[in-house]
C-alpha cells in the first residue's frame, strides 16, 4: 500500500524485531579420542550387555548400523571372525533391514582374544535372557538386541552411548566419532602399507579413501621417508 501512494507508511515498521531465542549451549564433540579414553568407556561398559558392540565400536571401527544387524551366525568362534554383510539402518519410524552398501563392506575379520571373550560371555548372558523370557522370546539371532530378543534401534544404541560417555565424563563423541577414532588410532599405529591395506579391510574402506580420509594421523610420515634418505649407503 504504500508503493501505491495509499498509505504514508507500513503498520509494520512499528513492530520490533523478535529478540533472539537463546539456546542452550551443547558441548562440542570432538573429532577423536585418546587412548586412554577409549580405555575409560572399555572399563565403563565392561558390564553391560551390549559390552561387545561399544567395544567393536570404538576398537574396530564398525559402524552403527552393522553393529545392530550381527548376528551369532556371523560369529565363527572356531576361526575367530566375524562376518559383516548386513546393516540395520534408522528411518522415519524406526530401523530397516538392509545389505551391506557395497563390497568392500561386505567383509570379514578377525577378532582379538579379549574380544572373542567378550563375545562367548554375550552369548551365554543371552542365553539367560532367552530362558527368563519364555513365550516372549523373538528369534532374530542377533547379538545386540532387547531381553527379549527384538531389534535394538540407532536411537536406543545412541541414548545408551551418550549416557556412558556422560558417566565416565569423557569428551562428547557418537558413535560415528568411536568409528572414526578406531580408524585413526590403527593408522597411526601402522608400520608399512600393507598393514594400511588390512585397516581399509577391516574398516570397510577402499585403500584410497583411507589415506585421503586418514593421512593427517601419520603426521611423521615425510620426516620418516627423509631420514631413510639420509641414511642411504
Amino acid at each position: 500500500m504504500v508503493d501505491e501512494g495509499l498509505i504514508s507508511r507500513s503498520p509494520a515498521a512499528r513492530v520490533g524485531l523478535p529478540r533472539t531465542v537463546a539456546k542452550p549451549k551443547r558441548e562440542k564433540e570432538v573429532e577423536t579420542w585418546t587412548v586412554d579414553e577409549v580405555e575409560a568407556l572399555l572399563e565403563a561398559t565392561s558390564w553391560h550387555r551390549w559390552a561387545i558392540a561399544f567395544r567393536l565400536n570404538v576398537l574396530y571401527g564398525l559402524r552403527r548400523s552393522e553393529l545392530l544387524a550381527l548376528k551369532w551366525d556371523d560369529f565363527d568362534d572356531e576361526a575367530g571372525t566375524l562376518r559383516i554383510d548386513e546393516s540395520l539402518v534408522a528411518v522415519r519410524f524406526g530401523a530397516s533391514w538392509s545389505n551391506a552398501k557395497n563390497e568392500r563392506s561386505r567383509r570379514t575379520i578377525p577378532l582379538d582374544d579379549e574380544t572373542l571373550r567378550v563375545l562367548t560371555r554375550r552369548r551365554a548372558e543371552q542365553a539367560a535372557e532367552r530362558l527368563a523370557a519364555g513365550s516372549e522370546w523373538e528369534d532374530n539371532d542377533l547379538i545386540i538386541a532387547t531381553r527379549q530378543g527384538g531389534l535394538v534401534l540407532p536411537r536406543s544404541y545412541d541414548r545408551a552411548l551418550e549416557r556412558f560417555v556422560q558417566r565416565a565424563e569423557l569428551p562428547r563423541l557418537t558413535s560415528h566419532g568411536l568409528r572414526h577414532t578406531a580408524a585413526t588410532h590403527m593408522v597411526q599405529q601402522s608400520k608399512d602399507l600393507g598393514e594400511l591395506r588390512a585397516i581399509a579391510d577391516i574398516l570397510g574402506h577402499s585403500p584410497e579413501m583411507l589415506m585421503n580420509t586418514y593421512a593427517h594421523a601419520l603426521p611423521n610420515s615425510q620426516l620418516a621417508v627423509v631420514e631413510r634418505i639420509g641414511r642411504r649407503g
